[in-house]
């Protein structure tokens, strides 16, 4: 039976990996991720029916790369790109764009097309033509049989100052790093411990040994997202009355003369200017609020009137009841009035200065006795339905939505103003790390999950200032099977924007019962696992053990520290903190250890 084709997937996230073995049939292919670039064209043009390529950035280097392999290699490419729309028509067509993170549907339809496509053949080297070229072919092949018949049967025949290169190679062949059987010396009474004398272990230069940590190593799990507005730092600016705009405040912040001409007050306010509290952003002129205004002028007339009826009437004893309680009535109706009046005012947030001018403006009125005063009633008039909006928080102007002379109602949004010294971050999580984050939720309330934050594209990696991770979504994508892992992230030093890349690591603690060691220790065959552990730290004494590795990452992996009675029954053996291991030479070691107990085991049975 012929061995599955192989898919290459180039990217450093397990999860791209695990995603596309999930979308393809496991008796057909075989999934292989690496991290490196440059292995990516030697197994293309060996192995791999297709690679997938997870470049989130495409820069110019990345974009040569890429066109590169697709021209020397000719297999399929699937890229995976944070903007695919970036790179739009600048590669061949059978280089296909997906988004980043995948969605599975277009992920799986892109898979399927890529496989459909035929294998291309290899095409045999067209063979030289022409008689010129036949006849140089043989006699160059000729000259260079005769050469290699010379050198290898020269210093056979006792030609002097012929290297025998035969014997070189041989020697050569003896003098491998692969130790022989003889050098491994086992301990008296064991069969899995032996010794290898100081030029053996210089030869094979096997490096100092690792001393496994009391605490296994957290796995670190790494997460893309986006900077947002945070929305209790967002305030959108509205009218209380619908009204026509007449002016503009300005960057400066003085107060607004719409009597001045527009260039006479200063720079209007735009997009990215900062604001502080009160700072006054428009006037608009509404003439409902000027008509409130005058019900409850009217009402205060009125209720001054009916008043001084009343007292009139209660002095004068000759006045029937029935005229009284009427003038009680009128009185007491027009009090309503005045009231009802003041609450829609207060109910519009009108200030409690505005309030004093209207009844001030009615005190004059009654004073009058109806006579009127053109000229102050037209300096009144200026600011009788005039609404002054100010700013309720320092920020920055992030929305600007009117011009002087718009008409606008009490749902428009006129300004969004945000404070940008705290920005929310949006941080997308697959659903099979939910659970993980899950309990480290349970595990740190009522406080944060710590993580750790950087700009995807800031190099030197600083940290961004952020406590951790507030808040779960309990809604997981359908399309990308994400959640979003919301937090905060500290901007007072203004080096961040809305809408930014970056990145989130989150240790996810060890399992209990296991240590980590570095992955380069481990010597697998594909069913058991094995450690070279040393015994003595002063003397090259080692044991093979045979562990269980329960997890596998990049750089580490997690080996049980705790077995029970049946897995030490099948010959599993625990590491233990402080416990010595050789994280290079177990390979070659291994089938010398084993020659040397069939050795010493034939031996035994020769005794007897």
């Amino acid at each position: 039976m012929s061995s599955p084709s192989t898919v290459l997937v180039l990217s450093t996230d397990p999860l791209i990996e695990m995603v596309v073995r999930h979308l393809l049939p496991i008796e057909q292919y075989a999934v292989r991720r690496i991290a490196d670039r440059g292995e990516v064209l030697s197994l293309l043009e060996q192995e791999a029916r297709l690679a997938i390529l997870d470049l989130p950035e495409m820069d110019a280097e990345t974009l040569a790369f890429v066109r590169d392999l697709h021209t020397r290699a000719g297999k399929p490419l699937l890229v995976l790109m944070t903007d695919p729309s970036q790179i739009a028509g600048q590669l061949e067509p059978a280089v296909r764009l997906l988004d980043r993170p995948p969605q599975l549907e277009q992920l799986q339809a892109a898979l399927n097309a890529a496989l459909a496509e035929p294998t291309p053949p290899t095409l045999p080297s067209p063979p030289p033509t022409g008689r010129v070229r036949r006849r140089l072919v043989s006699l160059v092949g000729a000259v260079v049989l005769a050469v290699a018949a010379a050198v290898l049967i020269g210093p056979m025949l006792g030609v002097p100052g012929m290297p025998n290169l035969i014997e070189r190679f041989l020697k050569k062949d003896d003098t491998s790093e692969r130790p022989s059987s003889e050098s491994v010396t086992l301990l008296s009474g064991r069969t899995d411990a032996f010794e290898l004398p100081d030029d053996v272990v210089a030869t094979m230069k096997i490096p100092k040994a690792h001393r496994i940590e009391k605490s296994a190593r957290p796995r670190t799990q790494t997460f893309s997202g986006t900077l947002a507005f945070d929305p209790d730092r967002l305030v959108r600016i509205q009218s209380l009355f619908p009204g026509k705009i007449v002016a503009l405040g300005a960057v400066d912040g003085k107060p607004i003369d719409e009597t001045k001409p527009a260039s006479l007050r200063g720079t209007l306010l735009a997009n990215g200017n900062r604001v502080d509290v009160d700072h006054p952003l428009a006037v608009v002129w509404c003439s409902t609020l000027g008509d409130r205004k005058s019900d409850l002028v009217d009402a205060l007339s009125q209720n001054s009137l009916d008043t001084e009826n009343l007292k009139y009437i209660e002095a004068n004893p000759n006045i029937a009841p029935v005229t009284l309680r009427a003038a009680e009535r009128m009185q007491q109706n027009s009090r309503i009035a005045v009231e009802k009046a003041e609450r829609a005012l207060l109910s519009w947030s009108v200030s409690d200065k505005e309030m004093a001018e209207i009844r001030a403006e009615a005190a004059r009125i009654i004073e009058r006795k109806g006579k009127r005063d053109p000229d102050a009633e037209r300096i009144r008039q200026k600011n009788w339905a005039r609404v002054e909006i100010h700013s309720p928080i320092k920020g920055v102007v992030v929305e600007k939505n009117v011009v002087p002379g718009n008409i606008i109602d009490s749902t428009q949004d006129l300004f969004k103003i945000a404070d940008l010294t705290s920005l929310a971050v949006y941080v997308h999580v697959y659903e099979d790390d939910l659970p993980e984050l899950q309990k480290l939720q349970k595990r740190y309330e009522p406080g944060l999950i710590p993580w750790r934050l950087y700009s995807t594209l800031d190099t030197p990696k600083r940290p961004i200032a952020s406590p951790g991770i507030k808040r779960l979504s309990p809604i997981v994508d359908p399309n990308q099977h994400t959640s979003i892992a919301v937090g905060f992230a500290d901007n007072r030093d203004r080096r961040l924007s809305v809408g930014q890349f970056v990145t989130a690591e989150v240790d996810i603690p060890p399992p209990p019962d296991v240590v980590s060691i570095p992955v380069g220790a481990l010597d697998e065959d594909g069913e058991t696992s094995h450690v070279l552990v040393q015994l003595d730290p002063d003397h090259h004494r080692y044991a093979l053990r045979r562990v269980r590795v329960l997890q596998r990452f990049l750089d580490f992996a997690y080996v049980s520290s705790k077995l029970s009675d049946s897995d030490r029954a099948s010959g599993l053996t625990e590491l233990k903190p402080g416990e010595l291991i050789i994280t290079g030479g177990a390979v070659q070691l291994k089938p010398a250890l084993e020659e040397a107990q069939a050795r010493a085991k034939a031996q035994a049975k020769a005794k007897k």
